[in-house]
């Protein structure tokens, strides 16, 4: 390939609000890619959400609404519904919504939503991660600490006792009329399965920062 056609990156325009006097680091506080990839839909904590048109690399708002997500949303075509961690309003579960109605200007609402079933005593560290497998079928990556109130740090708080990765398999289904089980919070139109879970402990006493 020559030269004068090869790929570069180019940076895109910044979202409207990141020029609002005193809302220059409004945090992003969700978002998406939308339209098959024609569209990037991103919130701002307190400044609403805009969505980027790839082609025209124009920026419109949507409205003064969050998208339902805390994070980044995955989209899972066989479904027509996108998965993440829902925010602080659902203790940042697992959950799915159709955020197509976002190009309309239309608020979002989670269609499903899971639940996190940790013990007492397992602090989440970080954001959670999602990798989606197809078919409906999610992998998420959970980093917990367990403290140890008998010892502490530099700082006088409670030493961390131990530190590990949690992945869980979950699968999003349509809700089928014979469904017996009850329906999860939002609409119905979908359930979560929750399948095997695994604890990744690091090896030599090392503290765990990253699985990939």
């Amino acid at each position: 390939m020559s030269p004068d056609k090869s790929w570069l990156h180019h940076s895109l325009p910044p979202p409207p609000y990141a020029l609002f006097p005193g809302c220059e680091t409004a945090p992003t506080k969700a978002y998406a890619v939308l339209g098959g990839g024609s569209h990037l839909c991103v919130s701002g904590e307190g400044v609403g959400t805009y969505c980027f048109d790839t082609t025209t690399r124009e920026w419109t708002r949507a409205g003064d609404w969050m998208l339902p997500f805390y994070g980044k949303a995955e989209h899972v075509p066989e479904l027509g519904i996108w998965f993440g961690v829902a925010d602080y309003r659902h203790d940042y579960a697992p959950s799915a919504s159709d955020l197509s109605p976002a190009l309309r200007g239309e608020e979002p609402e989670l269609c499903c939503v899971g639940k996190n079933h940790y013990p007492p005593g397992w602090e989440l560290v970080g954001d959670t991660q999602i990798v989606t497998l197809g078919s409906g079928r999610i992998c998420t990556l959970d980093f917990v600490v367990t403290m140890d109130n008998n010892a502490l740090d530099y700082g006088g708080n409670p030493a961390i006792d131990d530190s590990f990765a949690v992945l869980r398999g979950l699968e999003l289904l349509p809700r089928g009329h014979g469904d017996k089980q009850p329906a999860n919070n939002g609409n119905g139109k979908f359930r979560m399965i929750n399948h095997k879970s695994m604890v990744y402990r690091p090896h030599g006493g090392n503290w765990l920062e990253a699985v990939l």
